[in-house]
């Protein structure tokens, strides 16, 4: 496809079903036209192997160069080790530290994964002594 310009997105019309222009200056930003009418900007990557997306906005409400602009700081976030989808909902989290956050946000939790092996093991296992 030839380079994506506002003119042309605004010209995108809706059809029976969604479909998805990529833009080809910005590897993995693609723009999503509903059948609604709505235009979305998304950004596609792999992360930990499997393939995600992100909302990066709304056009107009996110010009063609804010989203290539989202997508860039997404990409290095991506390099960097951090999921730009966590990064989005709640500061930065890194890939190596997320397993961490799973159990700090399970302490005290009566029923956490690892409370209840816990108590599986008290109540049904002998301990040798």
């Amino acid at each position: 496809m030839s380079r994506l310009t506002t003119t042309k997105i605004e010209a995108l019309k809706p059809r029976a079903a969604r479909y998805e222009i990529t833009d080809p200056a910005s590897p993995g930003l693609q723009l999503r036209v509903e059948s609604s009418g709505d235009k979305r900007w998304i950004l596609r990557f792999y992360w930990l192997g499997r393939r995600q997306r992100i909302v990066l906005g709304r056009f107009p409400n996110v010009s063609h160069s804010e989203a290539q602009a989202l997508a860039q700081q997404a990409r290095r976030l991506i390099e960097s080790g951090i999921d730009p989808r966590a990064a989005d909902r709640r500061g930065v989290a890194r890939r190596d530290t997320a397993l961490s956050l799973v159990v700090e946000s399970q302490e005290g939790n009566p029923h956490s994964v690892a409370t209840l092996i816990e108590e599986f093991m008290s109540l049904h296992v002998e301990r040798p002594t």
